[in-house]
């Protein structure tokens, strides 16, 4: 089991790129203004809308999910706050794991949101191709790609969506929209 999980709260245009952590707290702050979120698994996405609504966490949330303990770093760039990172832990860990754990929650999330545009709407396409039906070989015929080069881009897809099947994937997809004529 890994030792975290995390959501990251944020006005949608905020680039995490330069985004520094700067202090910890021990208790969620209900008063922000964030319009947007990420998270490390699946099962917070529900914890990370009531943070998004300044709702807060009850004990029931934590149990049903086997948290120790929370705790949440403000995130700022050039000394204004623009976002919130908020650690859920498991087991007993060590407090001095914690901001490193926090500095690594926060580099999966640039994962998550720096993609180049060209690579996202390539693995968008295999994605389609996909959820019509194409195995990775038929996909890689038509496209002219590699097997490997095709699974990479389902992987990242489901890695960025946090699907753990094919299936799952075509769903999350659906439902943030990758099909829909732009």
């Amino acid at each position: 089991m890994k030792p975290f999980d995390w959501v990251l709260l944020k006005l949608d245009e905020t680039c995490l790129e330069h985004v520094l952590i700067t202090s910890e707290r021990d208790q969620i702050n209900q008063n922000s203004l964030f319009n947007s979120f990420l998270s490390s698994s699946e099962k917070l996405k529900v914890l990370a809308a009531k943070l998004l609504l300044n709702k807060p966490l009850n004990a029931a949330d934590t149990r049903l999910l086997g948290v120790d303990k929370i705790l949440e770093f403000e995130l700022q760039q050039e000394s204004v706050v623009v976002g919130r990172l908020v650690l859920f832990t498991y087991g007993s860990s060590p407090a001095q794991a914690s901001a490193g754990w926090a500095k690594t929650a926060l580099e999966q999330a640039r994962q998550m949101t720096n993609l180049p545009s060209e690579h996202k709407d390539k693995t968008k396409s295999i994605v389609l191709l996909t959820a019509m039906g194409f195995n990775s070989q038929e996909i890689s015929n038509a496209i002219n790609m590699t097997t490997r080069g095709v699974d990479y881009h389902i992987e990242t897809a489901k890695r960025l969506l946090g699907a753990s099947t094919k299936a799952n994937l075509v769903f999350k997809a659906s439902q943030q929209g990758w099909f829909t004529a732009t």
